[in-house]
């Protein structure tokens, strides 16, 4: 891509951002991306980044970030990348907001991956942005940093070079190894500060007893708690986080190995029917490229799945658990009604399996229908992590910090490799 053109685009990224910064500090609301970097974006919106083509048809918009990684990797890792993957991902983008782009490093980043220049140079999608500074009170904020910092520098910073080496050997490396390091402090800081005491202290210890231990500790809360706080994204608009089982397995797997917690991963004959443990598991209709996803959203469309997630949503926001089970409950009959029918109709264009998904919630709410990620976790057949998952909220929040407190999330957990044969 042309150097320059990237340039300006990246001085005009970091110009908005900085804008956005000087406006927040002033009246403390967080609104980055504005919605008019999207076009036709709708509600509700989940972020992905994986086996998009089974995800897009059942939400408004699909947010899919955009790695400076190799075309092989990308196709490897995320399900897509070929040119005819991307020119129809924009087609829809324009059409319908049904994709929408996120870059996840600079543009400068982009040079040497000519095959994502259409989505840059037609879509100038966002650059994804951090705020946990602002949020925190500037003193105890650095007193987590160095705690972190402090303890990470005789094991944990080799062991991080390491696994950077390693993402560079398979083309899939961050910007650069500070803001990798940086990452995991950020995670560590937000966390601590969110009041997951528990978790934070995990991290810490395992710096210097475990640093891989720490590796896996940072990555799945940053995922899963973390980034909700962080991401100037997920602060403003709340999308859905949709996840593959498989990354939950094998992360899961490596903290059982390597500490005192036992975590069962036996997935296999798990039925859920209480919505204290999760507010569903269905069985979705997946499709294995365009033509079944486009299949598959006017199959979804037909149903209304979108409004029930959206009231689901509404109900978190509001505090109503009835509106959120009698919504979950409407959508785990509508799922069920569009399985039992496809097991008798003849589909086509792409649409053959099933994709077991269990949806749930995180935040201070959730300890009242899903027990916070405990219940979630639970519910797909995972033992806890960690007993302490909702934070205690102070009356001492100042205004930043209470932002981050505002919604409950909602998880959509997938399991893509269970499949089904839908055709008589």
């Amino acid at each position: 891509m042309n150097k320059d053109w990237l340039i300006d685009y990246h001085e005009k990224e970091n110009e908005n951002y900085l804008k956005f910064l000087k406006e927040f500090q002033k009246t403390g609301n967080i609104e980055y991306p504005t919605k008019s970097r999207f076009s036709k974006l709708d509600d509700p919106i989940v972020e992905t980044t994986s086996n998009i083509w089974s995800i897009i048809p059942f939400y408004g918009s699909s947010l899919v970030h955009v790695y400076p990684s190799s075309r092989e990797r990308t196709i490897e890792a995320c399900g897509w990348g070929t040119d005819r993957d991307i020119n129809n991902l924009i087609q829809l983008a324009k059409d319908t907001g049904r994709v929408q782009f996120i870059l996840d490093s600079s543009p400068l980043e982009y040079e040497h991956h000519d095959y994502l220049e259409p989505i840059l140079s037609e879509l100038h999608p966002p650059v994804n942005e951090l705020i946990p500074h602002f949020l925190f009170d500037n003193k105890e904020f650095k007193k987590a940093e160095a705690e972190f910092t402090t303890l990470s520098g005789h094991k944990f910073i080799p062991f991080l070079r390491e696994v950077f080496d390693h993402y560079r050997s398979i083309d899939a490396i961050p910007s650069s190894f500070d803001n990798l390091y940086s990452k995991h402090v950020m995670n560590y800081v937000t966390l601590r500060l969110s009041g997951y005491d528990d978790i934070a202290d995990n991290i810490l210890n395992s710096l210097i007893d475990n640093p891989t231990l720490a590796w896996h500790y940072s990555h799945f809360y940053g995922v899963l708690v973390a980034d909700n706080k962080q991401s100037t994204f997920k602060l403003t608009y709340n999308p859905i986080l949709s996840i593959g089982i498989e990354p939950l397995r094998f992360i899961t797997d490596e903290i059982s190995k390597m500490s005192n917690q036992t975590i069962s991963t036996d997935l296999n004959n798990v039925t859920i029917t209480d919505v204290g443990q999760s507010l569903f598991n269905k069985l979705a209709l997946g499709s294995e490229g365009y033509l079944g996803c486009l299949s598959l959203i006017d199959k979804y469309e037909q149903q209304d799945t979108q409004r029930l997630l959206i009231a689901i949503q509404n109900g978190l926001k509001s505090k109503r658990i009835d509106a959120v089970q009698s919504n979950a409950s409407e959508l785990s009959e509508v799922l069920d009604n569009l399985w039992n029918d496809s097991k008798i109709s003849k589909l086509s264009n792409g649409i053959g399996f099933g994709i077991p998904i269990s949806l749930g919630t995180i935040g201070p709410l959730t300890a009242e229908i899903t027990s916070g990620i405990a219940g979630v976790l639970a519910g797909i057949g995972f033992r806890v992590l960690d007993k302490k998952l909702t934070p205690v909220v102070t009356k001492s929040l100042s205004k930043g910090l209470a932002k981050i407190f505002r919604n409950d999330h909602l998880l959509a957990i997938y399991d893509f490799k269970k499949k089904y044969k839908l055709c008589e």
